[in-house]
């Protein structure tokens, strides 16, 4: 497997925000105009957890590209001094199945 791992720090070097909000645009508008797919989030709520599960996947049609994010919330971190949020995305190609990349996600 020849996956690209990039970190939190990575991905906002290679990708600052000013270039971030037009590409967001772009797979708006594919989700508009039918050439993506993104169905509702899915949310596991286990009895007893402190804590959620959730699982976003989403597909592109051109180029043909699949990603989920994957998200842990838990809200109680705060007071430990961890992030509640915690998760990865993972993308893959959407003709033959292999994982092109992952990044870390932590929300402060």
């Amino acid at each position: 497997m020849n996956a690209l791992i990039l970190g939190r720090d990575a991905v906002a070097s290679l990708l600052p925000m000013e270039e971030c909000l037009p590409l967001m645009e772009g797979a708006l508008r594919s989700l508009a105009r039918g050439e993506a797919l993104q169905p509702l989030r899915q949310v596991l709520r286990p009895p007893g957890a402190s804590g959620a599960l959730a699982s976003m996947p989403a597909a592109l049609s051109n180029p043909r590209v699949w990603g989920v994010k994957a998200l842990s919330i838990f809200p109680g971190n705060h007071g430990a001094g961890i992030a509640s949020h915690q998760g990865v995305v993972l993308l893959f190609d959407g003709t033959d199945g292999r994982l092109l990349s992952t990044s870390g996600l932590r929300g402060d």
